[in-house]
């Protein structure tokens, strides 16, 4: 008999779910082991930071909205856009 893992709260609570889907939907060992493979949507990539903040060390990576430590430093703080902007 092989050994079973210990299972988080986390996925213990995920455990839970599928089967009461399973149960719910009346979904048989059969009709999972004849499921197609579906794939599964790539995790986002996260983009290399662009921005650096010179003393906190914040960073950006110039996507979405622009973040709050961003625009203390430019409005703020005195800070030029050059003197945060990474090299590359």
């Amino acid at each position: 008999m092989p050994l079973r893992r210990t299972l988080s709260p986390e996925q213990r609570a995920a455990l839970a779910r599928i089967q009461g889907l399973i149960e719910y939907w009346q979904i048989t060992a059969d009709e999972i082991d004849a499921a197609p493979e579906v794939a599964l949507p790539a995790s986002p990539v996260s983009a290399a930071a662009r921005y650096r903040h010179p003393t906190s060390g914040e960073t950006w990576d110039g996507r979405g909205e622009h973040p709050e430590w961003l625009r203390r430093a430019l409005l703020t703080e005195g800070y030029r856009v050059s003197d945060i902007k990474l090299d590359g």
